[in-house]
C-alpha cells in the first residue's frame, strides 16, 4: 500500500491472484475506481486507487504515512475500539506481509516483515510467543518476528481462528497447516 505524500491517493496493490479480496474492499468502501493490473519484474500484481482526501489523511493521522516501510511505528492500542480488533488490524498487517508455512519438523511456522517499532508492537500482543531478529542484506530497518510449533499456533489461531475478513489464500494455508499440525 502508499499514501501519497503529493495527491489525495491511497493505492493498494497485491498479488494478481488475489484480484478478488480488491475487488471485495472496493465493493466495500463504495469506491467506482477501476483495478489495474501489471508487472513489477517476475510479480504479477493488481492495484485499486482511493482517490479520498479525508481516507488519505485519517491514514496518516493513525500512523500510515508516506514512505511507511522504513518508519512504520505500530499504533497506541487505543485507537481499536474493541480489544479484539488489534488482531483484525495484525491479521491485515500479516497477509500482505507474513508468511505461514512449514517448519524444517513439519510443524505451523509464522514470519513476519516490517520495521523493528512496529514488530515490536506485535511482539507486545503475543509476549514470549515471537522472536525478533534483524533481516541481513536489506533495506537497514528491515526486520522479522517469527517462530513455530505451538507458539505459531497460538499466534496463528488467535489471528484467523474466527475471522471474516482475510486474504483468502493465506487463510487457506492457516487451515491445512492447522489440520496437519
Amino acid at each position: 500500500g502508499n499514501v501519497n505524500s503529493k495527491s489525495n491517493s491511497v493505492t493498494i496493490s497485491l498479488a494478481k491472484k488475489d484480484y478478488d479480496h480488491l475487488r471485495k474492499f472496493n465493493t466495500f468502501i463504495k469506491n467506482n475506481g477501476k483495478t489495474y493490473e501489471g508487472n513489477c519484474g517476475n510479480y504479477e500484481h493488481t492495484t485499486i486507487s482511493i482517490c479520498n482526501k479525508h481516507l488519505k489523511e485519517r491514514l496518516i493521522e493513525l500512523g500510515c504515512k508516506p514512505k511507511k516501510s522504513l518508519t512504520l511505528k505500530f499504533p497506541d492500542l487505543s485507537i481499536f475500539k474493541d480489544n479484539d480488533l488489534v488482531y483484525a488490524f495484525i491479521r491485515g498487517y500479516v497477509d500482505g506481509d507474513g508468511c505461514l508455512t512449514f517448519s524444517r519438523n513439519g510443524r505451523l511456522s509464522i514470519q513476519i516483515l516490517g520495521t523493528k517499532e512496529f514488530l515490536e508492537g506485535i511482539q507486545a500482543v503475543f509476549p514470549g510467543y515471537l522472536n525478533l531478529y534483524k533481516v541481513k542484506r536489506l533495506k537497514s530497518n528491515t526486520w522479522t518476528l517469527n517462530n513455530c510449533g505451538n507458539k505459531a499456533d497460538y499466534v496463528a489461531t488467535k489471528l484467523y481462528k474466527e475471522a471474516k475478513i482475510y486474504l483468502e489464500r493465506k487463510y487457506n494455508r492457516f487451515v491445512v497447516l492447522c489440520r496437519s499440525t
